[in-house]
């Protein structure tokens, strides 16, 4: 059975392209424990209030992983990823304008909710794109592109925050990755069965626990 023949760089570029919403999303996921205190203050919150948006946030995450690999399995990992991308970004620029508590809530919520796939999604583009023998390694690779998204979620959102302020910085990011969306609208970034010849991928794993840490 002959295979199309997929030019040597179009594995990487589709990996870049599903590791970069991994990226925007640790930046999403992790921007509250930064943010924190200014929260409290902008929107007048207790500290109860506070941890529930990291519960309902980390909750959700949680919840919607077996739904998320159905979802994967079933529309593929480009699909799922625009629509998490979409997600995350209008959950950022949705917080960036919250006045309340309800509404600073929904956000997270959503913001959750876009999160929980993209890490499975990008990883299933690794298994149909790479050998079976490069599978770990990607994973790996893709866990340090989540930790290069935490790492600009600290000291380099702090300084964007004292100098342009809540709305501004929130508004960018969500933005950011609203435009970068249009990058998953390219057909070459949906998963194809249709690999180089000689190729074996890897299978995914079936439980969504043993994708790796959230």
């Amino acid at each position: 059975m002959s295979h199309t023949t997929v030019p040597r760089h179009l594995p990487w570029l589709i990996w870049v392209v599903g590791a970069g919403v991994y990226f925007f999303g640790l930046i999403h996921r992790t921007s509250l424990g930064v943010i924190g205190p200014e929260a409290s203050v902008r929107l007048d919150l207790n500290a109860t209030q506070l941890s529930a948006f990291l519960f309902v946030q980390l909750g959700l995450y949680a919840l919607i992983q077996i739904p998320a690999g159905q979802a994967i399995d079933h529309w593929g990992p480009r699909r799922v990823l625009l629509v998490a991308t979409l997600a995350m970004g209008s959950a950022q620029m949705m917080f960036a304008f919250a006045t309340s508590f309800s509404t600073a809530l929904v956000a997270r919520a959503l913001l959750g909710v876009g999160d929980a796939p993209v890490f499975i999604a990008v990883l299933r583009l690794a298994a149909a794109y790479f050998p079976k023998r490069r599978y770990a390694f990607m994973t790996m690779l893709t866990a340090l592109v989540g930790m290069g998204g935490n790492m600009l979620a600290t000291v380099p959102l702090v300084l964007a925050l004292n100098r342009w302020g809540w709305g501004t910085t929130f508004l960018f990011s969500g933005a950011c990755s609203v435009a970068y969306a249009l990058l998953l609208l390219r057909p070459a970034v949906a998963a194809s069965a249709s690999v180089p010849a000689g190729y074996k991928p890897a299978k995914p794993p079936q439980s969504p626990a043993s994708m790796g840490p959230i």
